[in-house]
């Protein structure tokens, strides 16, 4: 290699031997690295050469962790999780450690709980690095089974408007999905004010996020009614 400062730079000292083994900021500092070796017979320093040794050190990639938040029953795609993942190559995905089982559809996994998937993936220097994604898996709620209302009174054409419902996992708040057949009230697990015969939907979501939902069917009164 050719000399490309013109000038040999400072002596390391105690290498003096045929053989010599770069350490500490040389390896761990990326650039481009020059060593020259001054061999001459000994008694006789106008009898020398130099040769010269290239020593290039890549920059290795810095692949930050990942996290995702899902509910019992759904899916997750782990490289939507590793910032700018398309840039890597070579990746391989494992669960828990690096020499785990290995994970064969990263873009879409299915804990059935809490979970770390590890990535080893490489730059285009083929320097690697290592990234955990964990997945947090949250219990699903149960919003009961759907329910039909029956018929009050037939004969006066009162419907039954209101019932209390009974989901799994406490803590977790209802809302009514749409307005129809009517906007219903609801208070805890109370629902009152279905005034009008049909079907009302109901979604019952977990502080997680984590979410059910249930029918109300109010049936009408059926036969005759009589005129006041």
């Amino acid at each position: 290699l050719a000399d490309t400062t013109s000038s040999l730079g400072t002596a390391i000292s105690g290498a003096t031997s045929a053989t010599f083994t770069p350490s500490g900021a040389a390896l761990t500092t990326a650039g481009t690295k020059y060593y020259a070796v001054i061999v001459n017979t000994t008694g006789d320093l106008t009898c020398a050469d130099t040769a010269y040794v290239q020593l290039v050190v890549n920059a290795k990639p810095v692949i930050a962790d990942g996290s995702a938040t899902i509910c019992v029953g759904e899916s997750v795609d782990l490289t939507s999780k590793i910032t700018n993942y398309a840039t890597y190559s070579s990746p391989a995905w494992t669960v828990g450690t690096a020499n785990g089982t290995a994970v064969t559809t990263p873009t879409s996994v299915k804990p059935t709980g809490t979970t770390t998937y590890v990535l080893v993936a490489q730059n285009a220097a083929g320097c690697k690095d290592t990234a955990n994604v964990v997945v947090t898996v949250n219990a699903k709620p149960s919003a009961g089974k759907d329910t039909t209302l029956v018929c009050v009174n037939a004969a006066t054409n009162t419907l039954a408007t209101s019932i209390t419902l009974s989901p799994s996992l406490a803590g977790g708040t209802w809302s009514q999905i749409g307005t129809t057949p009517a906007t219903a009230t609801i208070t805890g697990n109370n629902v009152t004010g279905m005034t009008v015969a049909g079907t009302y939907q109901f979604i019952y979501t977990t502080s997680a996020g984590c979410k059910d939902t249930i029918a109300v069917t109010v049936a009408p009164c059926a036969g005759c009614v009589k005129p006041n």
